[in-house]
């Protein structure tokens, strides 16, 4: 079917790849073929038409590729042109515009879990299994993912008892109810708009700690590809060593004495300290911040003494998002640059290991769960980092006279600028090359008439 025109790189969704910018995702996995278009909702003009037409051309191409091998589809398991169906593990309702775990799913985990607690405890299987599943649920709406705390230290307990049935601890029930009653809101709204500003958090150190906030405004649909490419995986989700915090101690020293920020960071470097995925996207998320203009909006604040650094780190980010919260921002996706490795990687998996910044993130997960906000963040470095400026009570910097020619055309709406960018390390390579492509669609020529 690839050969024939199906499964396109430009269409195909990839393991560890941002999704594709098509109107029509196709999705491979084992025998399980699922093509997603979306569509307008509202009038129905040509838009939806072609969207729909590429979908029936990748329905016809993968019924050919089974009749050529002798093959027939399950009649059971051949779906098509629904608005409401499962794939994936995933429950995928268009009507609403919602996509939650399957309703087996949720009501196996907790029914499980549900019996553990009448039972007062559980076996190490049972529990381990109901926990499994619950974090598949969990997985579409990352950001509650830190409710999941007492849980994994109670089956992890378990496993290690010699007999077969455990108690279950209060709190661990506590949390399962808690699970239950939110389990209408563990769903990602696909109608969610992408907030159309970009926005930088910084935080320093020292006896008098002080963070910063910088936000810009970008249009839509840059902030809408932005959300589409931030970083998924992140880095260590646990808090600085001892040695590395101290290190980031003496890097801010230097720099409050004058020292280039280039050149504290080439001499006190760390092999090691971020992936390679995040030192690309570090590049050119400098380039773009760069070219933005941040003077308008930023400020500075004092934060907690004697915290460890990536709290008042994840103290800025959440400063970002309750500011925004009061300005009547709901139902967005909000994109937060950040210099924190580890407030990166807690962001992005939506759980910290350290049990500390865990609890900052429960006391935030309500707000993002109640006004239905998605939280994504992109890596910045602290010398491309504009917020850098408030943290230190300076003022903000200018953007640069000359950014880079790509930064301009992403800017101006050429999405395409930034693919040179991206880092696809991680994307799997085994489709040959296809002998068909589809034809460009010039959306300015499309006329939608009126009623």
């Amino acid at each position: 079917a690839h050969l024939d025109g199906a499964a396109l790189p430009a269409e195909l969704v990839s393991y560890r790849a941002p999704v594709p910018r098509a109107q029509v995702w196709q999705s491979i996995m084992v025998d399980d073929n699922v093509i997603i278009a979306k569509r307008r909702r509202g009038r129905r003009g040509r838009t939806d038409a072609a969207a729909g037409a590429r979908e029936s051309e990748l329905v016809a191409s993968s019924f050919a590729a089974y009749r050529s091998e002798h093959l027939e589809p399950k009649p059971k398991k051949t779906i098509l042109h629904a608005k409401q169906a499962d794939a994936l593990g995933a429950s995928i309702d268009g009507v609403a515009g919602w996509v939650s775990a399957k309703a087996e799913h949720l009501v196996l985990a907790f029914a499980t879990l549900g019996a553990a607690i009448e039972a007062g405890g559980s076996t190490h299987e049972a529990a381990a299994l109901s926990t499994a599943l619950l974090t598949h649920v969990m997985l579409m709406r990352r950001e509650a993912m830190c409710l999941m705390d007492g849980l994994y230290s109670w089956v992890l307990w378990l496993r290690g008892k010699a007999r077969g049935f455990g108690r279950m601890p209060d709190a661990v029930a506590d949390e399962v109810q808690v699970l239950a009653g939110l389990a209408p809101l563990l769903g990602t709204d696909l109608r969610a708009r992408s907030h159309p500003e970009l926005s930088c958090a910084d935080a320093r150190s020292g006896a008098h700690p002080w963070g910063g906030l910088c936000r810009t405004a970008v249009p839509e649909e840059v902030a809408r590809e932005l959300w589409r490419i931030r970083t998924r995986k992140g880095g260590a989700q646990c808090l600085d060593s001892r040695a590395l915090e101290e290190l980031k101690r003496v890097r801010e020293m230097f720099r409050d004495v004058g020292m280039p920020s280039e050149l504290v960071t080439e001499v006190l470097d760390v092999p090691g300290e971020v992936t390679e995925e995040v030192a690309a996207t570090r590049d050119w998320v400098g380039d773009l911040v760069k070219a933005l203009d941040w003077r308008r909006r930023a400020f500075g604040f004092p934060l907690k003494a004697g915290e460890h650094i990536n709290f008042g780190e994840y103290r800025a980010l959440r400063t970002c998002v309750r500011l925004l919260i009061r300005e009547n921002v709901y139902s967005s996706r909000v994109l937060v640059c950040t210099d924190s490795n580890v407030v990166l990687g807690a962001v992005a998996k939506g759980r910290s290991r350290s049990q500390r910044l865990r609890r900052l993130q429960q006391n935030f997960v309500a707000e993002l769960l109640y006004f239905n906000i998605y939280l994504g963040a992109l890596p910045v470095g602290t010398a491309d980092n504009p917020a850098d400026d408030p943290s230190r009570l300076e003022p903000v910097r200018r953007p640069v006279e000359d950014p880079a020619p790509w930064v301009l055309r992403f800017l101006a709406g050429d999405l395409s600028a930034i693919d040179a960018k991206l880092w696809d390390g991680g994307r799997e390579r085994w489709l040959p090359t296809p002998s068909w492509t589809p034809p460009a669609l010039d959306l300015s020529l499309i006329h939608i008439s009126e009623p």
